[in-house]
């Protein structure tokens, strides 16, 4: 419809972008998680940077002004799940700026750019509960980069995200699956001329009945899965 000036994939309806208004997508990347950042004057809304993470040394910072409780229960939290940390540690690069690290319990202190990119995700995603909720929160793969025991604990910060936004993600990971109810997952599919289809794995053929055998995440991993989707959408026995 580029022609006529009408909707496009490249042009959205004003519908479409209207219902997107203060959208926020998050798909961290552990170089934005590690960089220091200016800090976040107080009135400012606590929110990252960009998509990619940008921020965090700020935020952990403005979370400690606006609600130490918090950032004790943040502090106490990566302890238990790490436990050779002893706390989390913010330096001061300049007079303007925090840096993100750790220290731990030898006293010995672990800087950004020497932190696994496994605990800079599960830090970024542990203070989502604490910024200022946005309309609809987009997370691409919250999975990525997380050591498996940890994904439940990253569902859980998302999750107490969802009591005040509405959260929509899209995952690769029977873990991430697991940790979900029937009805909030959605299984999309691509069809030549057909298009996409978004179909709730609660509404397939048969889901009770394969739900006695599969964990949620397992049904969708063993369905799922190119010419597998047959059977899952339309019925019948896997080939």
């Amino acid at each position: 419809d580029d022609a006529s000036g009408g909707p496009s994939p490249e042009r959205p309806a004003p519908d479409i972008v209207q219902a997107l208004r203060g959208t926020q997508m998050l798909r961290f990347d552990p170089d934005a998680l590690r960089a220091p950042h200016p800090l976040i004057p107080d009135g400012h809304p606590l929110c990252f940077a960009d998509e990619r993470g940008t921020g965090l040394p700020a935020l952990y910072d403005a979370i400690i002004s606006r609600d130490l409780s918090a950032y004790i229960e943040l502090n106490a939290e990566l302890t238990r799940l790490f436990p050779s940390v002893r706390s989390i540690h913010l330096a001061n690069p300049s007079s303007t700026t925090k840096a993100i690290g750790v220290k731990l319990e030898g006293g010995a202190v672990v800087p950004a750019a020497l932190m696994s990119e496994g605990m800079l995700y599960y830090l970024a995603f542990a203070a989502l509960p604490h910024l200022d909720p946005t309309p609809l929160l987009l997370v691409e793969e919250p999975e990525h980069g997380l050591h498996p025991a940890r994904i439940a604990d990253v569902m859980r910060a998302l999750r107490l995200v969802s009591e005040k936004t509405q959260v929509l993600l899209a995952t690769h990971s029977p873990l991430v699956v697991n940790e979900l109810q029937p009805e909030e997952v959605t299984v999309i599919t691509r069809a030549g001329e057909q298009g996409m289809r978004a179909t709730r794995i609660l509404h397939t053929p048969g889901f009770e009945d394969r739900a006695r055998v599969y964990a949620l995440g397992e049904l969708w991993l063993s369905y799922a899965n190119g010419a597998d989707e047959a059977p899952l959408l339309g019925g019948g026995t896997r080939p």
